[in-house]
């Protein structure tokens, strides 16, 4: 079987990686799981390597009308403001702007010349789009939020010298990263006082792996849209409580097909600021832990969920419980854990609705704990 490989085309990080998940979208549309393991991806640090069988190709037409229908959908969900709009108001002047721009890669046969490696060699040209794309826009600020809409670059050999730039990014790209925002990414709403705010996460995988492990992300994305769409969401939560907001609904095997990614959970909080978003916060969690914590228990008792539920609806007053069992599972410390049930029970006892784990939960999660 001849395989194929294309790269990545290194653009920072939190984008690369929308584009990376497009691109293995892409390839195994169609297939089904058994089929899927043929398509690999390996980090190479500041980009990915994608291998593939040479009969595989990439539809444009039909990733365009995805992310159109995705996007019209997590809309809906999300509530997201038309004066912000998912992808923020910098660089277009409206979404139906973007929708246009990316229409332009309808006509595109063959990505393979375009990912062929030779944006690898970029150095202070700026953005790879610069390279190998005719027309270009400034990205938006959810694709590429630790860049806002300049970025830095160095003018000097013997001097570092900031120099602000627009980042520039071509209709391909950016149409693979929406399909990689869309179906792999988990975004929720944050109500606070004064605000409205989107978290968006990515998962990045840090060991080689083929397109049927990162389709577990798909499922998991579903089930946590759904979980988000039958319930209102929530006021401020602390920043380590969010990789267990988004990973509490996966069902075991998903958590543990995951956890053998060894991966990172990227956040970011979007804030709607007067007329325009801004990125107020980034984070990142190495949630392996977490994620066989989930496959664990929930594989002795599914029902461990319907707990993290319970105190997701009434994070106001049980907040605390949630802080304490994401450090209890990501820091690996019991005594927080001993913590998480004690206030579970005093919750009950003041009259709040919440499910209180179980023995056979309990003793899974200290086994857990003690693992070795």
């Amino acid at each position: 079987m001849s395989m194929r490989k294309i790269y990545t085309p290194r653009h920072p990080l939190i984008l690369e990686n929308y584009i990376m998940y497009g691109i293995v979208s892409a390839l195994s549309r169609g297939l089904k799981p058994d089929k899927q393991y043929r398509i690999k991806v390996t980090p190479k640090g500041e980009f990915y390597e994608i291998s593939y069988p040479e009969e595989l190709r990439i539809d444009c037409s039909s990733i365009y009308n995805d992310v159109v229908r995705a996007h019209d959908e997590l809309i809906e969900i999300e509530k997201f403001p038309r004066r912000i709009g998912l992808l923020g108001s910098l660089g277009f002047q409206n979404e139906e702007n973007i929708f246009k721009f990316i229409s332009e890669t309808t006509e595109v046969e063959n990505i393979n010349g375009i990912y062929s490696g030779e944006s690898l060699e970029l150095s202070e040209r700026g953005s790879p789009c610069e390279l190998h794309g005719k027309h270009v826009k400034t990205a938006q600020i959810p694709l590429a939020p630790t860049l806002g809409k300049y970025y830095s670059k160095h003018i000097s050999d013997d001097v570092s010298l900031p120099k602000p730039r627009q980042y520039s990014i071509c209709s391909l790209c950016l149409l693979l990263a929406l399909e990689g925002l869309l179906k792999y990414s988990t975004i929720f709403l944050i109500r606070g006082e004064r605000y409205t705010a989107w978290i968006f996460s990515q998962l990045k995988p840090n060991t080689t792996c083929t397109a049927d492990n990162l389709n577990y992300l798909i499922v998991q994305n579903q089930l946590s849209k759904r979980a988000i769409a039958r319930k209102n969401y929530m006021n401020e939560v602390p920043e380590i409580v969010v990789p267990l907001l988004v990973f509490y609904i996966a069902d075991s095997h998903v958590a543990m097909e995951l956890s053998k990614l060894t991966p990172e959970l990227i956040s970011y909080k979007l804030e709607g600021v007067g007329k325009a978003p801004a990125i107020r916060s980034y984070n990142t969690y190495n949630i392996t832990s977490l994620l066989e914590f989930i496959s664990t228990v929930k594989g002795v008792k599914p029902e461990f969920e319907y707990t993290i539920d319970a105190l997701r609806r009434h994070v106001d007053k049980c907040v605390d419980a949630l802080t304490f069992l994401s450090l209890s599972i990501l820091a690996g410390n019991i005594d927080n854990f001993y913590d998480f049930l004690r206030l579970c029970s005093a919750y009950y006892g003041q009259g709040i609705n919440i499910r209180i784990p179980n023995e056979e939960e309990i003793r899974a999660a200290i086994q857990w704990f003690y693992r070795g």
